[in-house]
């Protein structure tokens, strides 16, 4: 490949700090192979905690990331756009109305006024059954969280970390979770938050397995956590309720999907 016309790239990235991250670590790989040392931290500085997109202005933010190469230092322009991949403002009306329907669909006694719809095999309840049990199972384990980060060194739970993380971000990340899921009430619970549930128990258990089980266990223990149940018991909740809303969150009858 001509090295040259790396002199004039542009990368171009959205203001989520995992898709801003994932764009550094392309971007080091890009120019450098396997030679990469990125000077700054995994985080940009403009990027730094959890930024929701609404708080970025319309304008194109520029983030400059500096790499170490054989040739010397480079400035890479990581270009913040708040129009890539966030914006869904053209399905809006739709999305919303389907989003108060999907609402009327975890009621008592509604999935039997719909018999076209297919319940997940992993449904073995009413869906407002399976809500009430996520929020009581969340709710105990906010408090066994809360509990533990007062209790133990949270930063010696577990050594290494992927993706950038910290404990400060697994707790903001549940944190939350848990005022989305527990600190509304149930007939006002936004289906469209199932998805982040389900994704965040899957990344965390994937990522970080051994600081999941350790600051959810109630003991305040880390040797032999990942024998508490009730993680696995919220995950397959999560996952019933995935499978149900996931399908219909863009579009519940054919012509709207």
């Amino acid at each position: 490949m001509n090295k040259d016309v790396l002199h004039n790239v542009k990368i171009f990235t959205s203001s989520e700090r995992r898709v801003a991250t994932s764009a550094e670590i392309f971007a080091a790989s890009l120019l450098e192979g396997t030679h990469s040392a990125m000077s700054t931290s995994s985080t940009p500085p403009s990027l730094s905690g959890r930024q929701s997109v609404d708080g970025w202005d319309k304008r194109s933010t520029t983030s400059t990331m500096s790499t170490t190469t054989n040739g010397g230092r480079t400035d890479v322009p990581l270009i913040v756009r708040k129009d890539l991949l966030d914006d869904s403002n053209a399905a809006k009306d739709l999305m919303d109305d389907v989003k108060k329907r999907l609402k009327i669909l975890l009621r008592p006694g509604e999935p039997e006024k719909r018999p076209e719809l297919t319940l997940p095999k992993s449904m073995k309840k009413e869906p407002v059954e399976v809500v009430k049990e996520v929020i009581e199972l969340l709710s105990t384990f906010r408090d066994i969280m809360r509990r533990n980060w007062e209790t133990i060194d949270v930063d010696k739970i577990q050594e290494r970390w992927c993706c950038g993380d910290e404990p400060w971000l697994f707790r903001e990340r549940w944190e939350k979770l848990f005022e989305d899921f527990c600190d509304v009430k149930q007939e006002k619970f936004d289906p469209s938050r199932v998805s982040e549930l389900y994704d965040t128990i899957k990344y965390c258990a994937l990522h970080h397995r051994t600081f999941l089980f350790s600051i959810f266990n109630e003991h305040g223990r880390t040797e032999h956590a990942s024998q508490d149940r009730r993680l696995h018991e919220l995950y397959g909740r999560a996952k019933a309720l995935f499978d149900l809303v996931a399908p219909q969150e863009y579009g519940i009858e054919p012509e709207e999907k």
